[in-house]
């Protein structure tokens, strides 16, 4: 398609006052309005062969990301929405892209909508795709909500990475997402500083992470600051430990993160403090401190201690996972 068509330039830019729904329920949702913000963001991340590609887009609001992709050449968008105030608007958008964008409607934080996935009118049953290279025909993308499920989410995709799940059970897929800069700035954050947590350590169990593009805050509606987050998995995951344990492991340790490890390590289970003797670092090292290595030398021997809790798993997604780990072993 090229450029932005004269068209579709005009309806994205008269439409989008009328077509949000600004009821709080909206209010942190964060969709994309600016159509020369959405063409810098294609240009920063420098895909390879667009045309080869399928991109499936979460939340792509009024379809200003999706039409970006259409013009960079994506052979077909597919995108994820659910929104009932916007499904309008994003139908006009698709009428005009020639074919190339397709809304599925559905819910990106939903497991089944990844298992529709497979319907052979959107990408088909996963074909055996090695985790050795990128994969080439399909790209992830989207607009990650500033909200604290939007974070969630993020972790959990975090997690179907590890595990090759979801969007991943296709192969090593290459992403790109509009995420808040606070969210960004737990990602990129290094040891020591306060706002390294849970969703620092799992992108870094298992991606690289690059910001390619920060937004204007009037880039997006509601005004707030987004950045475009390029995410490639990893061909191996760096930490050793079973997700489960992993995720169980930081999840409890991460909420202290100004206390010293032999200090809040009884919080994995009573008696935990016996792991202490088994790590090669030293146990007063302060959690926020704390590299991925050493939480992972923590996971091991959290999960070979025979009198570790039964239970590590306390939501649905992290059941999920779990199951699909314990197949891969």
């Amino acid at each position: 398609m090229g450029s932005f068509p004269a068209s579709t330039r005009k309806l994205l830019s008269s439409q989008w006052t009328t077509a949000i729904n600004t009821t709080k329920r909206f209010s942190r949702r964060g969709v994309l309005i600016n159509l020369p913000c959405a063409e810098l963001g294609i240009a920063a991340l420098k895909i390879n062969n667009p045309e080869k590609r399928t991109a499936v887009e979460m939340y792509p609001g009024m379809g200003v990301w999706s039409t970006a992709l259409a013009c960079a050449g994506f052979k077909r968008v597919l995108a994820i929405e659910a929104m009932n105030s916007l499904q309008g608007p994003l139908k006009q958008t698709a009428a005009l892209s020639e074919g190339i964008i397709e809304i599925v409607t559905a819910d990106p934080y939903v497991w089944e909508t990844y298992s529709n996935l497979k319907d052979p009118s959107w990408l088909g049953e996963p074909q055996e795709d090695s985790w050795e290279h990128v994969h080439p025909d399909l790209f992830y993308t989207g607009t990650i909500p500033a909200t604290g499920k939007g974070e969630l989410l993020l972790a959990q995709l975090y997690g179907c990475i590890f595990n090759r799940a979801a969007m991943f059970q296709f192969g090593r897929v290459p992403m790109a997402v509009w995420c808040s800069a606070t969210t960004i700035n737990k990602i990129m954050a290094v040891p020591g500083n306060m706002s390294r947590c849970k969703l620092t350590l799992v992108a870094e169990a298992c991606t690289t992470s690059e910001v390619v593009l920060e937004a204007r805050t009037s880039d997006f509606y509601p005004q707030y600051e987004y950045q475009l987050l390029k995410i490639t998995p990893l061909s191996t995951p760096v930490v050793k430990a079973p997700w489960d344990t992993f995720e169980y492991v930081i999840r409890h340790l991460m909420v202290a993160k100004k206390q010293k490890l032999s200090k809040i390590i009884k919080g994995l289970g009573p008696g935990a403090e016996i792991i202490l003797t088994r790590i090669d670092f030293d146990p007063d090292t302060i959690i926020g401190e704390m590299t991925l290595s050493q939480f992972d030398a923590v996971a091991l021997r959290f999960d070979e201690w025979p009198l570790k809790p039964l239970d590590l798993i306390e939501d649905i997604y992290t059941v999920e996972l779990a199951n699909r780990s314990q197949k891969r072993r």
